[in-house]
């Protein structure tokens, strides 16, 4: 599929530095099973980069979901079709499914329609019932496009340096109730996705200032 080859002749031309938290070096994704979470506006670089892994990720059920599901699983992911408008439940059952056996997830949690940056509670509900730990991630580009959509659409220009930011691991409590997880949870995943995005912007300044 072209979109797929696209993706791959594009991300070949970027310069990743993968980072903790701390700013320190690591080898790339973290190993073993979790839920990559991540803000909308940054997923085609993370698209490109954790592709070939044996993500399984969630795509909504709109008029476009088809062809990205398409281009997806050419680069390497699993996928499950549904969103927190449309077929919520079964695509919340069967992400927790492919958790259960095994497979690294991936949610954008203010996807896919919006509010920017607010988090919804179907990756809380996923990660509570397949055990799996949240671990927030980031990306920015040196140089970038910020498209004027909702969720301001961030695309890395080709031969930018990025970087690629993940956090702690966080385990949802199996006994935790509704109210624990949306007065508690949900705001500590925030909180963490915000540190992310904070370090790459830090990280993007940086590097802009040194220029």
């Amino acid at each position: 599929m072209l979109g797929a080859g696209l993706i791959r002749l594009w991300g070949a031309t970027l310069a990743p530095d993968w980072i903790d938290l701390r700013g320190e070096r690591v080898a790339g994704p973290a190993p073993g099973p979790c839920i990559f979470a991540f803000w909308h506006s940054a997923i085609l670089t993370l698209t490109y980069f954790y592709r070939s892994r044996g993500f399984v990720v969630l795509i909504s059920r709109h008029d476009d979901g088809e062809y990205i599901s398409q281009m997806i699983c050419r680069l390497g992911y699993g996928v499950v079709r549904g969103s927190s408008t449309r077929g919520g439940l079964r695509a919340l059952m069967e992400m927790t499914r492919a958790g259960r056996h095994g497979h690294g997830l991936g949610v954008t949690p203010d996807g896919p329609r919006g509010p920017r940056r607010v988090l919804q509670m179907g990756i809380l509900h996923i990660a509570q019932r397949s055990g799996l730990p949240i671990r927030p991630v980031a990306a920015e580009a040196v140089r970038r496009t910020e498209l004027a959509s909702w969720d301001r659409f961030q695309i890395a220009h080709p031969w930018s340096r990025v970087v690629l930011v993940s956090g702690d691991p966080i385990v949802i409590p199996e006994d935790a109730g509704t109210e624990e997880l949306e007065s508690v949870w949900g705001p500590r995943i925030s909180d963490a996705l915000g540190a992310c995005s904070e370090r790459a912007a830090l990280w993007r300044g940086q590097r802009i200032g040194a220029r």
